[in-house]
């Protein structure tokens, strides 16, 4: 599990200025790893964010669909900004990794082409996030049957 977090923070780190992975425990969004050059492992580590309350997260968690585009003024939305650091980006991408139809953990990413009118890195993330999940439910089903 932490090597397909490693990865996938590596990818994320070559095309955005900052990323964080999150995992999603009793409806809360919870800081697991972080890279960037304006972020830090701690800092993504002190991060909780309530999915019960407006945010963009919420939005995610329940749609089980990709985020790309800018962040509305919510309470979630501006503490977690001011948690994360400034500046506050334009535009941020979310990418939910889903297991057995329910959200398990989602990719943050801001800076890059996402600023862009059409990002390019769309595409890729979307085949990231269905190739991270279906690894994720390789490593359940593995461990199961050892």
């Amino acid at each position: 599990r932490d090597d397909i977090a490693r990865i996938v923070l590596a990818y994320a780190t070559q095309r955005y200025r900052r990323s964080a992975l999150f995992v999603i425990k009793k409806e809360m969004l919870v800081g697991w790893e972080g890279g960037g050059s304006e972020i830090s492992r701690a800092a993504v580590r002190g991060i909780m964010v309530p999915l019960t309350n407006p945010s963009i997260f919420k939005t995610v968690f329940e749609t089980k669909v990709l985020y790309c585009g800018g962040v509305p003024h919510t309470t979630v939305n501006d503490i977690f900004f001011n948690a994360l650091g400034d500046p506050r980006p334009e535009r941020v991408v979310v990418v939910p990794f889903v297991l057995k139809d329910k959200v398990a953990c989602v990719l943050y990413a801001d800076g890059g082409d996402i600023d862009d009118e059409n990002p390019a890195s769309i595409g890729e993330l979307y085949q990231l996030g269905r190739a991270v999940s279906s690894a994720f439910e390789n490593l359940i089903l593995r461990a199961k049957r050892s």
